[in-house]
């Protein structure tokens, strides 16, 4: 009887638990593609802001107290080093980056995101490509990079 008594309790107990981390989950997931959809917007200008040679559009994008950590490159702290190497970038030869989103979630005032990125130079000849993962954070109700690295 006791066995009986404790059993029904753990079952309660478990079905409790799964009702309430499953709707957490629930959330966490509609908050996660709440932000995907900002996070295309804002990649969308920073593709337009790359394609027009706009550093400062570019460094607008991040938090003041960003880091980026690219291929073969020093880091870069805060939006003035951002701008900067943007603006050294653009004599690269590369005309336009594509990025595509793998992934992102969401909790609370930080995300995360997963992609991958293409480099086109003149003619539309791929250049480089590779992966990136993006922290982001909400700044002021706006969300700004926080956090960029990328593999090459």
């Amino acid at each position: 009887m006791k066995y009986k008594k404790a059993m029904m309790a753990l079952v309660t107990i478990a079905l409790a638990a799964g009702v309430l981390f499953s709707g957490t989950a629930v959330e966490a997931d509609r908050e996660s593609d709440d932000v995907r959809a900002v996070i295309e917007k804002v990649n969308k200008k920073y593709e337009e802001a790359y394609r027009n040679k706009d550093a400062a559009a570019i460094a607008s994008i991040y938090s003041e107290d960003a880091q980026v950590f690219a291929p073969l490159r020093p880091m870069c702290e805060g939006r003035s080093e951002i701008q900067e190497a943007m603006e050294e970038q653009f004599g690269m030869g590369v005309e336009r980056v594509k990025l595509r989103i793998l992934e992102v979630y969401a909790s609370g005032g930080m995300a995360y995101e997963i992609g991958q990125w293409t480099a086109t130079g003149p003619k539309g000849i791929v250049v480089a490509r590779g992966h990136y993962m993006t922290i982001w954070k909400k700044e002021q109700g706006q969300w700004r990079v926080f956090r960029d690295m990328a593999s090459g």
